[in-house]
């Protein structure tokens, strides 16, 4: 399985040099529902709750790529009203940005500001399990993903549904390495879906993020230090 995998890079990364630009847009959902418990919270703090469990299931992303970089974000769409559930919700789960550099192969996330380098290597189980989406057969890979939470290290599976058949090394956040483009997307947190992929025959330009980058574990450690100092 794993000859197969790279003799599919191989071929994605070929022709993915033929393809110039694209833009391939997705709809989210939460991975698991749960129920907001009223008892929990008082009366504005539940509603601002409820509306940003609503809210969430608005939000779309877009994935964006040319021969150098993509670039994979939130769609700020404009609200024709004021609504705290949906703000809520753009802060919590769409307030990075991740970019990727096709020639060094390396992820820069950008956190309103804040640029982190990513260790974002995956290894991929291809399975011969395929479904239909929207028209394009794609085919099941697993991987699992692990990260530090405030309880340690966590370690959650991700399914990713890949087409051969669009030769694109590309995937929601940071989840590239597999021979085609990801339609669909379970982080185990948030589900991604494939709503609109255009083509473009055209350069799409994409501004490289630059300025201080800092490592994965610098990060952590000034993410531990303000933790410390907001529990004091």
């Amino acid at each position: 399985m794993k000859k197969i995998l790279v003799l599919l890079l191989l071929n994605t990364l070929v022709s993915f040099s033929q393809n110039k630009s694209g833009t391939v847009t997705y709809k989210s959902y939460p991975a698991v529902v749960n129920k907001v418990d009223s008892t929990k919270f008082d009366q504005e703090a539940y509603k601002l709750v409820s509306n940003m469990t609503k809210s969430r299931e608005k939000l779309e992303f877009n994935l964006v790529y040319n021969t150098k970089y993509s670039k994979f974000n939130l769609i700020d769409k404009l609200e024709t009203e004021t609504n705290a559930g949906m703000d809520f919700a753009k802060n919590v789960f769409g307030n990075k940005e991740f970019y990727y550099d096709f020639t060094q192969r390396y992820f820069i996330r950008n956190n309103k500001g804040k640029l982190v380098k990513l260790n974002s290597t995956y290894e991929w189980n291809l399975t011969p399990e395929s479904k239909d989406i929207n028209g394009n057969l794609c085919y099941k890979a697993t991987c699992d993903h692990k990260f530090m939470s405030r309880k340690g290290e966590v370690t959650r599976k991700v399914i990713a549904w890949f087409c051969p058949k669009i030769p694109v090394n590309s995937a929601p956040e940071d989840f590239n390495g597999l021979p085609g483009l990801v339609l669909e997307l379970n982080t185990g947190m948030t589900v991604y879906v494939v709503k609109e992929i255009k083509f473009s025959d055209k350069e799409i330009t994409i501004n490289f993020p630059k300025g201080k980058v800092i490592t994965e574990d610098e990060n952590a450690k000034e993410t531990k230090k303000n933790l410390s100092m907001f529990q004091k």
